[in-house]
């Protein structure tokens, strides 16, 4: 059937519904029951120009691919068991979703979609998670999510529709900004931004976190996603490896996640013509990411490709270890505190990162909450931190901090003063250049060992990357300054952290050298003992 032949079958088919209250009826409990039938005779999609000829109507029926079905089956599954009573569930039913997929494959939309279709037929609540507020919902821009689905509501029919919605955008509370609602039933659909806390409020049937292998808090949004849904869906093209997103992928392999994975091949319009287009202008990396699903991929930007560390379960915090506490300072709330705790072990001569988090507030509230004496509310994953820093002895530990922000001024004090209040002291280590710093880091990485808790600092320093040079630039010196984005924060704490311990560690062998020289016999000692024998 061409795209003709559909959108003449879906007019007959609503000139028959309006006509006949029975086939309205049976279309309506038709559709109620089965997303499929939904999606095959109601929704519209915008043509697309690299698929679609020029003639092609604007507006295109839309038609499930075999594998869109499996898709739409796979979600529809494990949301519609925790829409049953607690007795009639399927124990064996995986109701948090992982999903894996080269770009393009629909992935968003289609969610996106059956989301809708809960919401008009099941009056159910839905949470969507995207990077940035354009991403999310940029009025009358067709690659935000929301106009996509606005675009999609505006073509249904309105006997489907709640009666309290309205398909005038912000003309009432039903259809306003990153949010659509039904105002008679409370169901709703909502966009967040991926902040700490986009999880945090509400229950939700399902919260779907799209691509979250670019998140900067998918950490923490997942913590706050666990005790808000039964459902939680993960959704990305592969970004590198240990990021959160990776974590979800080895518990799905593990089948404590369903595992849902989707390559270009599996669609039917993308053969090896389109493949070969595809990748004309795009570099090894991004054909390994955006199309082939590789986390493996050698990136020659990164910063430190040696760094392949997995979270050990193994390691605890040991009271009578030395315990380093490293502080990355915001002067100014440009960018998050970035904290890490380590303890390094005088035997093996290991470094323990046990425990990190970045946190945006102020250096006073900062000061506060590591001389555990907390005076601002905490988030969930502020609070788990806390919890956890408590039973630290931040008496004894030593405290480090960037050389460059220490006596930075704030208003009428300084970083270094608004800690001594609270009886914290900011050790520095001697300023060297950044090329020095990150080669001392990388020949000490094989020391270090990571506690569970630290996914987001091992994700930061996998992450971390130099700019990439492009081919046509004019630039003959190589960079020797890593990007500044959200994995410097980890990294710079990680450099200047390693750069502090090797100092100290050379001033003991300096001592150590000191003391055999100063303890050696003298030349009259020697003869002495020679005539004594």
């Amino acid at each position: 059937m061409n795209i003709k032949e559909k959108i003449t079958h879906r007019i007959e088919l609503l000139k028959k519904a309006y006509e006949d209250d029975k086939i309205k009826a049976i279309e309506y409990e038709a559709c109620r029951r089965s997303p499929i039938h939904f999606f095959n005779n109601y929704l519209y999609t915008s043509k697309n120009e690299t698929l679609f000829k020029s003639d092609a109507p604007q507006d295109i029926p839309f038609v499930l691919f075999p594998y869109q079905e499996e898709f739409i089956t796979e979600l529809w599954e494990s949301i519609q068991e925790w829409a049953k009573p607690l007795e009639e569930r399927k124990k064996w039913v995986l109701t948090n979703i992982f999903i894996e997929k080269s770009r393009q494959m629909w992935a968003t939309r289609m969610t996106m979609w059956l989301f809708v279709y809960w919401f008009v037929f099941h009056n159910h609540k839905y949470t969507i998670i995207s990077r940035t507020q354009e991403e999310v919902d940029n009025p009358w821009d067709m690659d935000s999510c929301f106009e996509k689905l606005r675009y999609m509501l505006s073509l249904l029919p309105n006997r489907m529709l709640p009666k309290s919605y309205s398909k005038t955008p912000w003309k009432n509370s039903s259809n306003r900004h990153m949010t659509i609602s039904n105002l008679e039933t409370w169901a709703s659909i909502t966009w967040k931004t991926a902040n700490p806390d986009a999880a945090r409020w509400g229950t939700r049937n399902a919260i779907f976190m799209d691509e979250m292998a670019s998140m900067q808090y998918a950490s923490q949004i997942n913590k706050s996603a666990w005790s808000n849904t039964p459902c939680r869906i993960f959704n990305s093209t592969p970004k590198w490896e240990w990021n959160e997103f990776y974590r979800m992928k080895k518990l799905a392999e593990k089948w404590e996640v369903k595992y849902l994975r989707y390559h270009w091949s599996e669609h039917p319009l993308y053969n090896q013509e389109w493949y070969e287009w595809k990748i004309k202008w795009m570099t090894k990396e991004q054909i390994a990411q955006e199309l082939e699903i590789d986390y493996n991929v050698a990136l020659v930007w990164r910063v430190y490709p040696e760094f392949k560390k997995e979270p050990d379960k193994n390691i605890i915090y040991e009271p009578i270890k030395p315990l380093y506490i490293w502080i990355d300072n915001s002067r100014w709330w440009a960018d998050p505190h970035a904290i890490i705790v380590m303890q390094t072990d005088l035997k093996t001569h290991n470094w323990d990162i046990i425990d990190c988090i970045e946190i945006n507030c102020s250096v006073t509230d900062i000061a506060l909450i590591l001389s555990r004496n907390p005076k601002i509310t905490l988030t969930d994953a502020q609070l788990d931190f806390y919890q956890r820093y408590i039973q630290y002895n931040w008496e004894r530990a030593t405290f480090i901090s960037d050389p460059y922000d220490t006596h930075s001024a704030l208003n009428d004090t300084t970083i270094f003063q608004e800690y001594y209040k609270v009886g914290i002291h900011l050790n520095t280590p001697k300023i060297i250049n950044k090329e020095a710093q990150i080669l001392k880091t990388r020949a000490n990485l094989y020391r270090i060992r990571c506690w569970e808790h630290t996914m987001p600092f091992i994700s930061a320093i996998s992450n971390a990357r130099y700019p990439e040079v492009k081919e046509n630039t004019n630039r003959t010196t190589e960079n020797t300054k890593p990007t500044h984005d959200w994995t410097s924060h980890y990294r710079t704490a990680l450099e200047y952290l390693t750069w502090f311990i090797l100092q100290n560690e050379e001033i003991k062998q300096q001592t150590m050298r000191r003391k055999k020289i100063d303890n050696r016999p003298t030349r009259n000692h020697l003869t002495w003992q020679l005539q004594y024998n």
